[in-house]
Formats: C-alpha cells, structure tokens, sequence
C-alpha cells in the first residue's frame, strides 16, 4: 500500500510542481487511494495524517545520513554507523531506533517526494524536543487508526515499517486466481510467455461476456464498435500496447499479467504516460 500511496503523491508532484497542496488536491488524492483500497475505509485526515508521518519519519533519516562517519547501504537497505552513533542518536529521541534495523523503505520514491522540502530545512526536528515515550507511539498508533468512519469498521494499518505487503491487493476474483495458476515456467521464451499472457487476457475476457446479461448486449450491437469500459482489462491493454516498443518483451509480459489485478489496473489507468513507464520499470525490483 505505502508504494502505491508514494505513486499517487509523485504524480501529483509532477502535475503540480509542488508538494504544499490545497484541499482540493488533497481530496482528489484521498478520493484515487479510495478508489485503489475501497475495503480500506480511507479519509482525507487519515491520508494527510499518512503523508505527514512518512514525511516526518523521512527527515528524520535524511538527518541521521548527514552526520559524518554515517553510510548508507542501498542493496541491504540499512545504515552502517558505530553503535556509540547509534546510542547518542537514540538518548537524543527514541523514534530513531527503528531506522537501525528497518532502514527507511522505499528511500529513493520518498527521496523524490520530499527532498527539496528536507534540503530547505523545513521538517528539521529540534534536538530541543522531547522524544516521545512508547506510550505516546503507540496513542498516536491508536488515534491515527481509530479516526474515520466509525468504530464499527475495520482499519488498516497505514504506519510505515508495518508488515503489510507492498504488493498489488488480493482481490477475490476468480480470474486473477486463474492467472496465478497458470504462470509460466521461467524456462519459457519470452514469445511464449507473450502467448500465455494474451491467453489469460483472452479467458478473463470470454468470462465477462459469458456473464454479460442479454439486454446489455443488444445494447451493446446497436452502438457497435465502442470503447472498452472504462478500467477494464481491455482499456488496460490497449494502453499497454502502446509501450510495448519501450520496453524489454519479459517486463511487457510481466505488466500485463499485473493488469489483472483490478487495484493495479486502477492506479496504471490512473497514471500518465512517463508514470506507466516508472510503474512498470518497478516490476522488476524484488
């Protein structure tokens, strides 16, 4: 989930040139990572809530990394520093315990995001302000968690570092079970792993008009040909097609088998071009 909300903030960034939005840029961004996680009961608070943690949890990284003797290994996703560092920087504020294990994810999309703001010192954390007890952590865990739509319904856990996945949401769908099924032995040509992608396309695609009712398609003949429906597998692929040229044939193959999972579907639509390259480029990370 933090991957597709850093998605939907960078492209913003780049519509807007800015990362101090109005409240109608923020309803807009709550109103995308909605329609990505509807299960998820998202608000507009909750989502700036997350920004800003995630901002604040950033900079206090982007400090840590300034300090002299400090490397950061890429690859591990972890910092290497004396523990007399450590110990100083932890008595200082206990928030920066978990980068010592964790690291900080996905540093180079939160990089993007926020660094003119970090550059600028505008998040700079005070060594005049008390660090915050366990307790206090885990009120704010709870608050941020609770605000919404009630407490009948269930949250998710947006906090960075959680153990949610990262990868697309498991929808129940019949077809993206199907698809899992039949996923290509890494031994297969990359012209065979094409076939075996058009033909989950095709089997997804023959299900809908199976189940398509016999009103919808009599309307349908009459205004024949029409645009696929709009975030559909086809729309999808079609759009697809048209990077095929800009891209190694396994990771096109790769990206449309993602497709089938309607959240990812959602936010590749979602996205303009260069952002549809940068999704699929990511791909390919493990």
């Amino acid at each position: 989930m933090d991957v597709a909300f850093l998605n939907v903030l960078l492209e913003m960034k780049r519509r807007t040139h800015t990362t101090t939005w109005k409240t109608s840029t923020w309803k807009e961004i709550t109103q995308e990572m909605i329609n990505l996680f509807p299960e998820k009961h998202l608000c507009l608070q909750k989502v700036k809530e997350k920004y800003q943690r995630m901002k604040t949890n950033f900079t206090r990284f982007a400090e840590i990394l300034k300090h002299t003797g400090v490397g950061w290994d890429a690859d591990t996703n972890t910092i290497t520093a004396d523990s007399d560092f450590w110990d100083m920087i932890i008595k200082k504020n206990r928030a920066y315990k978990t980068f010592r294990s964790k690291g900080c994810k996905h540093y180079d999309m939160q990089k993007q995001l926020f660094s003119s703001s970090v550059a600028t010192g505008v998040l700079r954390i005070s060594s005049t302000d008390p660090p915050p007890t366990l307790e206090e952590e885990r009120q704010l865990n709870a608050e941020f968690l609770s605000r919404g739509k009630g407490k009948q319904k269930h949250h998710v856990d947006l906090e960075e570092g959680s153990d949610e996945s990262d990868d697309p949401v498991n929808v129940a769908d019949p077809i993206l079970t199907e698809s899992r099924r039949r996923v290509p032995k890494r031994s297969q040509s990359k012209s065979s792993q094409m076939q075996e992608c058009m033909d989950i396309f095709r089997g997804s695609f023959t299900k809908n008009q199976q189940h398509t009712p016999q009103s919808a398609k009599k309307s349908k003949s009459v205004s024949s040909p029409e645009k696929p429906e709009k975030n559909s597998i086809e729309e999808a692929f079609n759009e697809l097609a048209k990077l095929e040229s800009r891209i190694p044939q396994s990771l096109f193959v790769k990206a449309g088998k993602a497709l089938l999972d309607p959240a990812s579907r959602r936010l590749f639509m979602w996205f303009k071009e260069e952002s549809r390259m940068e999704w699929i480029l990511q791909l390919e990370q493990p």
